[in-house]
């Protein structure tokens, strides 16, 4: 929170990934008894919403983190003839197409196609949320862990897209399989959301107080 809040995210997740340093942070901070083993965990780099916009989303940049790992994986067990490992692999990226496909028919824009499109545009919507569970399960399998640790750095600073990035957070990525850390601060995220709260609703029917009013309950 405030000053130093990705310092402190990034000190958390070492904490929840280290033997070492979560020993020593035992000494002050008890976890609890069957909290999931820093080998099981599968830490992700971190994500920078400097680089969120109308056309890379988060679910993208998460999706691009995902397959570099199982890429440079891959690389490194080219002479591996496991076949176990290659069927989960198949599987894995048969997993990636279904949810980049989701992920596009919800972004489109063009609004000409014929009814069996539409309506196979507007199951995308509802299918991507499961198709994302199953991508992490699936993911998790094949690096051999049990949870994904997402962070991403700085939520408020983008102010254009800030609440966008809430709500996937919210809709898609509160799930079994993930644990999320977010370096923000509250009160700006907060403003950020009134805002938007504010043009969608359009500015002459609801108050600035109330938008706010809204957003604290939406951020909590």
């Amino acid at each position: 929170r405030g000053e130093g809040k990705t310092s402190c995210m990034s000190s958390f997740a070492t904490i929840l990934t280290d033997e070492k340093v979560r020993a020593e942070a035992e000494k002050e901070m008890r976890f609890p008894e069957k909290f999931i083993s820093c080998d099981k965990i599968e830490w992700l780099d971190t994500i920078d919403p400097s680089f969120f916009d109308r056309k890379h989303n988060l679910l993208e940049l998460l999706l691009g983190r995902m397959y570099a790992n199982v890429s440079r994986r891959s690389q490194g067990n080219i002479s591996n003839n496991d076949r176990d490992k290659s069927y989960d692999r198949r599987l894995l990226m048969e997993q990636f197409e279904r949810v980049k496909s989701d992920i596009s028919k919800i972004a489109k824009n063009d609004k000409i196609y014929d009814s069996l499109e539409e309506i196979s545009d507007l199951a995308a919507g509802v299918n991507l949320k499961s198709d994302l569970q199953e991508l992490f399960h699936r993911y998790l399998t094949y690096v051999g862990k049990k949870c994904l640790l997402i962070c991403i750095d700085d939520l408020d600073l983008n102010i254009s897209e800030g609440y966008e990035m809430a709500e996937m957070l919210r809709k898609y990525l509160i799930c079994p399989h993930c644990m999320i850390l977010v370096a923000v601060k509250v009160g700006q995220l907060i403003e950020i959301i009134a805002a938007a709260h504010r043009k969608e609703i359009k500015e002459a029917t609801i108050s600035w107080e109330r938008c706010k009013y809204m957003a604290q309950r939406y951020v909590a």
